[in-house]
């Protein structure tokens, strides 16, 4: 159908369809109040709903992409604003990025039947640590100059109860010389594990470990430098490390 009229600067379509291209089957058009459709080679691509929510693929399989003014959201099959399928017989995947004020996070979300909301498995939060909802939480490595006092190295979530909930695993460094660590804590306990060093080095054990408070702390035993750097702490649960 050809346009109806014009309306001030721009093109009013009342309603119909805009073809595009010579054979017809490259589109835009407003298909329901407020809604509007994207066809090429004849059949629907991308759809922008009353929402905003952007659906990508067409009406039997589609992916969604939608702000809601905090979180950026990626979804398949299922309309994030309205909850509906557009395909029944598939699963539901989302990813979420949050920019609340004071702080961004990424959460993962997966499902293992379709048709069903799909379930957060994965978080990364403000200060990088990564955060797994099987039950295993992983801090961003993270770097220290050691000093002759103690100092905090790791925080101990609340939750941290059971005596080898959780550990951290840790390398001393000077020049070429390495000292590993294996930290088991809880909230209750600390049992700092020494295993190994490069052969050679007349130093053992250049670094000390205590708990304090709710803190991990370590400091090094000798005047010269002592970087160490934390790079895996794994808890049983998100908020075990903080």
């Amino acid at each position: 159908m050809a346009l109806t009229r014009v309306r001030g600067a721009g093109i009013d379509a009342d309603g119909q369809e805009i073809i595009l291209d010579a054979d017809g089957d490259t589109s835009i058009e407003a298909s329901a109040d407020d809604t509007i459709v994207i066809d090429t080679s004849g059949s629907e691509r991308v759809r922008i709903d009353s929402n905003g929510a952007l659906q990508i693929g067409g009406t039997t399989d589609a992916g969604f992409i939608d702000f809601d003014g905090q979180s950026l959201q990626l979804n398949t099959q299922r309309n994030p604003n309205t909850g509906t399928f557009v395909n029944t017989g598939k699963s539901h995947a989302s990813i979420a990025l949050r920019g609340a004020d004071g702080g961004s996070e990424i959460r993962f979300a997966t499902q293992g039947s379709n048709n069903s909301v799909s379930t957060e498995r994965a978080r990364i939060n403000t200060s990088g640590q990564t955060n797994f909802f099987n039950g295993i939480a992983f801090k961003a490595l993270v770097s220290f100059n050691l000093t002759t006092s103690y100092q905090d190295i790791v925080g101990i979530g609340s939750t941290s109860g059971n005596d080898g909930r959780g550990f951290i695993l840790a390398v001393s460094s000077e020049n070429n010389y390495h000292q590993h660590w294996n930290i088991q804590v809880s909230q209750s306990d600390l049992s700092v594990h020494y295993f190994g060093g490069d052969s050679g080095h007349t130093h053992s054990k250049d670094v000390q470990w205590q708990k304090s408070g709710n803190h991990i702390q370590a400091k090094k035993t000798l005047s010269t430098g002592r970087p160490l750097t934390v790079y895996m702490a794994v808890g049983a649960v998100s908020t075990d490390f903080v």
